[in-house]
């Protein structure tokens, strides 16, 4: 994501701020530890988790009623299209 942002030159100083509607999720980022649970995941989460290391990525938590990406992402009902739409100006 950076990448491509640097490629429209448009600089987005660290750390980038993702926001995320599981908290399981950003909770398995932020622990330290793992767990014969956890031995089955992706080798990419384990760059997601230098990077949140590293401080150049930062995990937030959003509610999903507030997520703004589902509007591009999930199938959903056109009352919360009509509100995520207009939440982006889009009307």
């Amino acid at each position: 994501m950076k990448r491509l942002l640097e490629d429209f030159n448009q600089h987005v100083p660290p750390p980038i701020r993702i926001y995320e509607d599981n908290q399981n999720c950003i909770r398995l980022l932020k622990n330290e530890r793992s767990t014969q649970r956890t031995k089955h995941i992706d080798v990419k989460y384990n760059f997601v988790r230098d990077l949140y290391n590293s401080k150049e990525l930062d995990v937030m938590y959003c509610p999903s009623q507030f997520m703004i990406a589902d509007l591009l992402t999930k199938p959903l009902e056109a009352v919360k299209i009509r509100q995520l739409s207009k939440d982006i100006g889009l009307v």
